[in-house]
Formats: C-alpha cells, sequence, structure tokens
C-alpha cells in the first residue's frame, strides 16, 4: 500500500534557512568566542533560532510541529532528554583527545587508538539495548544509559596528567555504554509516543536533538577554551589553563547529565495506553 501524499503543501523554506543560519552563527560563534565577532554572531544565533520557533509556531507546514510538544508529553519530555544526553556526554571524545595529547604527551595516532574504545563499546553493545527494552519499560532503560553517561562525565573531570591510563580508557568503555543502552531505548519513547501518521516527524526529530545536542556540546567546549587559552592553540605549555577548563567543562556537563536522568526517571515518558 501506498502512503498518502499531503498535496498543496508547499517546503518551510524560511524555517529550514533560519535553522541553517542559527546553527551556522552558533558554531562559529563558540570557535571564535574570544574574539568580539564572536560574541556578536552569538548574540544573532540565539536571534535566529528564537525567530525559527516563533516562524514554526505559525507556519502552515512547519519543519518542526510544535504541537507535538504541547499535547504530547511522553514525546516532549523523551526529546528533551535526547538533547539532554547528547549535549553532556558528546564532548568527551573531543576533550579527551585534546587530554591525551596535550597533558600525557601523546600522538595523535595513539590518542586515536586509545579514543576507539568508547566506540566499539557502543558497536558491541547497542543490541543490548533493544534487547532490555523488550522486558523493561523503555524510559528506564533510558535513565540506566543516561546515568551512565552522566557518571563517565563525573569521572573524567577528576583526571589529571598522572592518572593512570586505564583509568581514562574505563571512563570511555562506561561512556560507550552507557550511549549504547540509552539510543535504541529513547528512540522507542519518542517513536512509541506518537500515532504512525507522525513517525515521519517523530524520526527526524531524534535525529535534531542527537545534532543540536552534539553541537551545542562542541560549542560550549569551545567557548570555555577560547577563555582559558584565547586565541592560542591548547600545547603542553598551556596544560594548566588547558585542565582548568576541561575540568570545569566536565563537571557542567555531568549535572546536566545528572538533570536529565532525573528527568528520565520521573518523567510520564512512558507511551500513552491506547484507548
Amino acid at each position: 500500500m501506498r502512503p498518502s501524499v499531503v498535496r498543496g503543501l508547499r517546503f518551510d523554506w524560511t524555517g529550514a534557512v533560519l535553522m541553517a543560519l542559527g546553527m551556522m552563527l552558533l558554531t562559529q560563534g563558540g570557535t571564535h568566542f574570544d574574539a568580539p565577532e564572536g560574541k556578536l554572531m552569538l548574540a544573532a544565533a540565539l536571534l535566529a533560532l528564537a525567530a525559527f520557533v516563533a516562524w514554526e509556531a505559525r507556519a502552515d507546514a512547519p519543519l518542526l510541529d510544535l504541537r507535538l510538544f504541547a499535547g504530547n508529553k511522553p514525546f516532549a519530555f523523551a526529546c528533551v532528554v535526547q538533547f539532554i544526553n547528547y549535549a553532556a556526554t558528546f564532548g568527551i571524545t573531543f576533550l579527551l583527545s585534546l587530554y591525551l595529547q596535550i597533558a600525557r604527551g601523546m600522538t595523535a595516532g595513539e590518542a586515536g587508538l586509545v579514543l576507539m574504545a568508547q566506540p566499539l563499546t557502543q558497536a558491541v553493545l547497542s543490541p543490548l539495548s533493544g534487547a532490555l527494552v523488550e522486558r523493561v519499560a523503555p524510559h528506564r532503560v533510558a535513565t540506566l544509559g543516561m546515568g551512565m553517561g552522566s557518571a563517565a562525565m563525573a569521572s573524567a573531570a577528576l583526571l589529571g596528567p598522572q592518572s593512570p591510563l586505564p583509568l581514562a580508557v574505563a571512563i570511555l568503555l562506561l561512556c560507550g555504554a552507557g550511549t549504547a543502552i540509552f539510543a535504541t531505548a529513547n528512540v522507542s519513547v519518542i517513536m512509541g509516543s506518537v500515532a504512525p501518521t507522525h513517525y515521519g516527524v517523530a524520526s527526524a526529530m531524534t535525529a535534531a536533538m542527537r545534532t543540536t545536542g552534539m553541537t551545542f556540546c562542541l560549542v560550549v567546549a569551545s567557548i570555555a577554551l577560547s577563555l582559558a587559552l584565547g586565541p592560542h592553540p591548547a600545547t603542553a605549555q598551556n596544560a594548566p589553563q588547558f585542565m582548568t577548563a576541561m575540568r570545569a567543562v566536565l563537571w557542567g556537563f555531568a549535572l546536566l547529565g545528572a538533570g536529565g536522568t532525573a528527568l528520565s526517571l520521573y518523567a510520564p515518558m512512558r507511551p500513552p495506553a491506547a484507548p
């Protein structure tokens, strides 16, 4: 059976342009935050993203259907948790990559080999999340994954130049396991909380919240490094300043992840019962 097609609706070019402009200015502003133009780009990004939300609320065929958020609490909470999880955990690869090279003197190749622990763990354990979701409420599985990710971020904040390398590897393994357990479970909540006619929008929202969270994470990390290092690259000479910024960012992300874990556990995220 062919899916029904709604004719007469135009693509939301205005919304697409505002979103693209906002995200571009956000990333560039965070990267150049030490310069005045970087701060101006961040301010412009916030205005563009606010305009995007305002436009989507009145568009005939919006890219982002805000009515799904207003009338569907499980969907809204699951999307917020999706954003928080990736905003809180995505930066660990970026920050530990710099940590291994700057604070521990590794080459880029050596650091890359260590960092492979995280994606390999995700690949191995991802099927476990699907199996757990079949036996346990999806939001509880997602909560477990988020808690593991938050613990990984807090543990990474305690790393120092003399910390044992196996500890860094264990942190990456924990974060990878948390992401693997979280991903399938939270997608299950999102997709299970909407009618089949909204599967396309829900799937797009899953990806959008993940990508936006990752972008937010890198922007925050870039701002922190800009404040700590200024226009200078991160090197062994300014390793103490880098470590201070890294710890502050990781503690902030750990707290953000803890808040998301609580929201995932206590919010009414389970799909509503069929009438």
